[in-house]
């Protein structure tokens, strides 16, 4: 069977509102290679899986090559830790050439394939600027991991983000010889931060497989509970200002009538119907 790229996300019970949302507007909305798989996290996986391969059945069309797996990873770890974990696990797949990451928060509003990941065969990574802080400060724990003290730009860890497997793969062998083999006696994911550990590695790797390009991209607009409502009404007036910004996104903890109402409108803006909207709306009200 041939090499080919795939897309990864993990699900947990309080996620399922976001998934079916995420499911529905990626089935209108990818454009290219339509292999997913999608990872169950604790707590309560048995039953959760039941539910995402009723959602998967529901809103995806023909054409996609969807695996849904039961993370039974043995770890201690708690499920955001356990999460990173499984993203790693589940790009690790030798038919795999490049994975994207998403998160059930992604609501992906416009055409979008692999090639919005990469520039002339380098990999892209959403940066941003801190003219105070350096790497470092921000990613203590990946600094001391790798004893990482060189200048690169900042790093946003928010998904979607793109890894190649062979890489990946390089940066999951040293990530086990620094911290065990044996995974199930975790208690966290080693150095905090899947993407960001990934990324120093790899500038750090003198053999690397990828080469990144940091050009100012930006994929995602949205909201999150700690800004304002204005804010928020900000994010989604300059959505559609960028070409890039094709992911909104909405964390679950966001309950605020105000601002659930902006995430309504920027879905029903981009093609999303009043019953989908509706039906995440009651979820999420009663979730």
């Amino acid at each position: 069977m041939a090499v080919s790229n795939k897309l990864v996300v993990v699900v947990y019970d309080q996620d399922l509102p976001q998934f079916r949302v995420f499911c529905h507007c990626l089935n209108k909305y990818w454009q290219d290679t339509r292999n997913l798989t999608v990872v169950v996290g604790k707590p309560n996986v048995t039953q959760t899986y039941q539910s995402v391969k009723s959602i998967v059945d529901q809103n995806f069309s023909s054409g996609w090559n969807i695996e849904i797996q039961q993370g039974s990873l043995d770890n201690h770890m708690d499920g955001y830790q356990e999460q990173q974990l499984f993203k790693i696990i589940a790009s690790l797949d030798e038919l795999c050439q490049d994975a994207v990451v998403f998160d059930c928060k992604d609501f992906l509003l416009k055409p979008m394939g692999f090639g919005d990941f990469k520039e002339k065969s380098k990999y892209k990574v959403a940066v941003f600027t801190d003219d105070k802080k350096t790497f470092q400060d921000f990613y203590p724990s990946v600094a001391t991991a790798f004893n990482f003290k060189q200048a690169i730009p900042l790093p946003l860890i928010l998904t979607p983000w793109i890894w190649q497997r062979n890489q990946l793969q390089k940066y999951w062998q040293k990530i086990q010889d620094l911290f065990g083999h044996d995974y199930s006696s975790w208690s966290q994911y080693p150095t905090g931060s899947e993407w960001a550990s990934y990324y120093a590695f790899t500038c750090l790797d003198g053999n690397s497989i990828v080469e990144f390009d940091t050009t100012w991209w930006m994929p995602i607009g949205g909201c999150w509970k700690h800004q304002t409502v204005d804010e928020i009404q900000q994010q989604a007036d300059m959505f559609d200002q960028y070409p890039d910004r094709k992911i909104w996104k909405h964390h679950r903890t966001v309950t605020d009538f105000e601002k659930i109402d902006i995430t309504a409108t920027v879905l029903k803006s981009h093609g999303i119907s009043t019953t989908v909207v509706d039906t995440w709306i009651d979820e999420i009200n009663t979730n």
